[in-house]
């Protein structure tokens, strides 16, 4: 494993992007935990190819739909954020940092292209 670097001020740890081996594929992880107040909030970014087609379907909403296929082959690794208390924290695909992310990867030329044709496919789907 690499080094992992954790800096805890006023009872709040965060640490930069950490990446992490599982077999064929690596995860990162980034975040903060709030040690006082018993609250997490860190994202884990899995490779496209390490998940289920049902996993991969979350990210195909929104955005990703309109982008297309392009919109996932766009991305390598879609974030997952848990969020909440300690005790129970909520673990959902992070659909606004997934969009953030496309947008800053997607070259704008395929961008305009995903949509027109998004938009094309809709009105061909009515007749």
């Amino acid at each position: 494993l690499e080094p992992l670097s954790v800096t805890v001020t006023d009872g709040v740890a965060t640490y930069p992007k950490w990446r992490v081996p599982l077999g064929e594929f690596t995860i990162e992880s980034e975040g903060t935990v709030d040690l006082v107040n018993r609250q997490v909030d860190v994202v884990t970014w899995v490779p496209l190819g390490a998940l289920t087609d049902r996993a991969a379907g979350m990210f195909n909403t929104g955005l990703g739909s309109a982008l297309g296929k392009a919109g996932l082959d766009s991305v390598s690794m879609l974030p997952f954020r848990t969020r909440g208390s300690l005790d129970k924290p909520n673990t959902n695909a992070d659909l606004e940092l997934f969009a953030k992310q496309t947008i800053k990867n997607v070259n704008p030329g395929n961008l305009i292209d995903g949509l027109l044709k998004g938009i094309g496919g809709k009105k061909d789907e009515k007749k």
